[in-house]
């Protein structure tokens, strides 16, 4: 075996044993995610009930039931088999010389480094096509699917708390939320009015002096509701993130090329001298 081939297998070996211990963490917490998520979302609310102005819910059905983790959950578990999978391709292979292991690593090593360096790019450039569709999704969602500020419904308490606590509104800003729906009719210390935008997106002072009957009301002003649409704020801390963003997903796509190369010179070493598995 010759000096490059050498350091290849053992460079190889090693990361993928770390990306085997991701992978296998990965999988246990989509498990979590997935099929016991009353139990990271107990988690979660225990630690928001002293932080924000919402009724949360405390009671077993209520947390057992959410979509949102149970997608979450799946995905995870999806990447976690996905990653297993290459890493188990990549150890046997290296450790065992099996040529075909890691000619199909190597396919689909370049298959992944491409999809990463293209997810990775729309994703950094804030004004990609992939953020628009996402932002036009999200607010119809917000427009047909919110429930209100005493709803349980977890679609609605992302959006109270994301509001609330960066001090925006839903996706696109008020204007995302449905004003003829049911839950706009709000009985609020022994009294009812009609609201046009969530409580959650009211100003501090508003919002603090109980005055949701003013800042939810048309025609919004800044100073007495967060005018700016939640996925907009998200946009700008990319934007101030976006140095370590891109140096990130150079360092993962670099790091995959790496090992797709000494994945390659150890397959041409296997092929060369035509040594049989150990």
């Amino acid at each position: 075996m010759g000096f490059c081939a050498g350091c290849g297998q053992c460079i190889l070996v090693l990361l993928n044993v770390l990306f085997l211990l991701i992978s296998l963490a990965l999988i246990v917490i989509g498990v979590i995610l997935k099929f016991f998520p009353g139990t990271f979302m107990k988690f979660l609310f225990e630690g928001l009930k002293a932080t924000v102005p919402f009724r949360l819910p405390t009671g077993t059905n209520d947390l057992d039931i959410v979509p949102l983790v149970d997608e979450i959950g799946l995905a995870l578990i999806i990447i976690g088999v996905t990653l297993f999978g290459l890493c188990f391709l990549a150890c046997c292979g290296a450790c065992c010389r099996w040529r075909l292991f890691l000619i199909f690593y190597c396919v689909c090593m370049i298959l992944l480094i491409l999809a990463v360096a293209t997810m990775g790019g729309l994703f950094i450039a804030t004004d990609s096509q992939l953020h628009a569709s996402i932002k036009e999704q999200l607010q119809q969602r917000v427009h047909d699917d919110y429930k209100g500020p005493d709803s349980s419904d977890i679609f609605t308490l992302a959006i109270n708390i994301l509001s609330y606590s960066m001090q925006c509104c839903a996706m696109g800003g008020p204007d995302d939320f449905n004003d003829s729906a049911p839950w706009t009719k709000y009985t609020y210390d022994g009294n009812t009015f009609t609201l046009q935008a969530s409580p959650a997106c009211c100003t501090d002072d508003y919002l603090q002096s109980n005055r949701l009957d003013e800042c939810t009301q048309r025609p919004f002003t800044a100073n007495r509701i967060h005018t700016q649409g939640c996925y907009k704020k998200l946009l700008n801390l990319i934007k101030e993130q976006q140095t370590w963003a891109i140096l990130g997903v150079v360092g993962v796509v670099l790091m995959l090329i790496v090992q797709v190369i000494f994945a390659i010179v150890l397959t041409k070493d296997i092929g060369d001298k035509k040594i049989s598995p150990i």
